[in-house]
């Protein structure tokens, strides 16, 4: 979409809508004042008047420069001009922040979001081989669920973890499971991981972290942000209306996701493409 097309100058100082007369207001009047920023942030308009979609010149190149920008980084969805006014307005020059925020609300359109709380993993339980062999198996599986057809394979996964109340104790198992679930899954089950998000995290996972980095690839380990911020535990928004509905919700949409994915496996054919 071309912002020029959809918000064109119209006359000196004037950016403006495109559509019905941008150039009229419902009282007749045919000359459309100068929109100054000044006037824009000051003046009160009906709902159907159509300037309430006019831009100031300062603001149409901020949108601009905010397109530029977001539209030359692949990793960022191409938003709709409205959007790239909607972030210049509110951002105005802060062109970086306003291209982080489209990249936090943008980053994962198209993909799975796969959320996990921390908390309620019991990694004691992973000394016994079994349940050790169960979990592994399970991220194997949950991986084919977040992978059930090749554009979600191409457009990658957001990881959040919900790290509010996990309890981390300095005992061997904790890291020798971790790396025992990269080294059988996590690093070699093909998937794109775009980032790995973790909410509420206290000091020590700064340490955990850093016991990571010996057996992660330092292309994974630079996607893992510590320090995310809501305004309440993510199981407030995701575990939602009770735990149990949530988790009765999850294996429906985990048999649909993998039904999908071996419905897939069987009619794909490289042969047809």
């Amino acid at each position: 979409m071309n912002i020029d097309a959809e918000i064109p100058e119209l006359e000196a100082g004037v950016v403006g809508h495109a559509g019905n007369d941008a150039g009229a207001n419902e009282e007749g009047d045919d000359d459309m004042e100068e929109v100054t920023q000044d006037a824009l942030n000051t003046r009160i308009l009906r709902y159907n008047d159509p300037r309430r979609m006019q831009l100031s010149r300062e603001e149409r190149d901020w949108a601009l420069d905010i397109k530029d920008v977001i539209e030359a980084d692949p990793e960022i969805c191409n938003l709709s001009d409205f959007m790239y006014a909607q972030l210049a307005i509110i951002h105005q020059d802060d062109i970086p922040t306003a291209v982080d925020i489209a990249s936090k609300l943008y980053h994962e359109e198209g993909c799975y979001v796969h959320v996990l709380d921390l908390a309620t993993i019991d990694i004691d339980s992973m000394k016994d081989q079994e349940n050790c062999r169960t979990s592994l198996a399970g991220a194997f599986y949950m991986n084919q669920c977040l992978n059930p057809d090749l554009e979600s394979v191409r457009r990658g996964m957001i990881i959040m973890l919900e790290c509010e109340g996990y309890q981390w104790v300095p005992k061997s198992c904790d890291m020798k499971y971790s790396e025992q679930y990269w080294n059988d899954v996590g690093g070699i089950y093909p998937c794109r991981v775009r980032q790995y998000r973790c909410f509420n995290t206290p000091m020590v996972f700064n340490v955990l972290k850093s016991l990571g980095r010996p057996f992660v690839p330092a292309e994974i380990y630079s996607r893992m942000v510590l320090g995310c911020r809501f305004e309440q535990r993510l199981d407030a928004v995701f575990a939602v209306p009770t735990v149990e509905a949530t988790e009765q919700r999850f294996l429906g949409r985990s048999i649909d996701a993998l039904t999908m994915r071996y419905a897939n496996e069987r009619t794909f054919s490289l042969d047809a493409v």
